[in-house]
């Protein structure tokens, strides 16, 4: 009887059963009846509204802790991003690049290393003597032309 719960322990006492199988049996319809004058609180708390809410709640909360673990990241970016934006204005906007390795050419005209034949000084000289002997040339025969008219007219 010890084992037994308070509202059994009364209406067992008062049957005074004298097996323990009969006591099993006055228990059990005891307990039946009460459960009939008191009904389940938990069948009572299934109400649909309030399993609704439970939901809505456990949502809400399951953002909020998503919201916070976004916020940490977007700190961590912030701050990682502010470093980069240091870094970067305090060095130059480009990094250093060894220049190009020139190969080395020579000329076609001249046979000197260093320049190829359009950029070549000596043809570009040789080239404007050219012209200007031509061009003297050009002025002394028409001046022996113009001579030799005014011998002959």
């Amino acid at each position: 009887m010890s084992g037994l719960k308070p509202s059994l322990k009364a209406p067992l006492v008062v049957q005074n059963p004298i097996q323990f199988k009969d006591a099993v049996e006055v228990a059990i319809r005891v307990e039946k009846s009460l459960n009939l004058q008191n009904p389940n609180v938990n069948a009572l708390a299934s109400n649909p509204q309030d399993t609704e809410v439970e939901k809505l709640k456990q949502q809400q909360n399951d953002c909020m802790s998503k919201m916070s673990l976004m916020m940490e990241q977007m700190a961590i970016l912030s701050d990682q991003i502010s470093k980069l934006q240091n870094k970067s204005a305090n060095t130059n906007s480009r990094p250093y690049v060894n220049p190009p390795v020139r190969r080395q050419v020579t000329c076609f005209y001249c046979n000197i290393k260093g320049h190829i034949e359009p950029d070549c000084r000596k043809k570009l000289r040789d080239q404007r003597r050219e012209r200007q002997f031509a061009n003297a040339n050009r002025g002394s025969n028409s001046q022996r032309q113009n001579q030799s008219e005014n011998l002959n007219g």
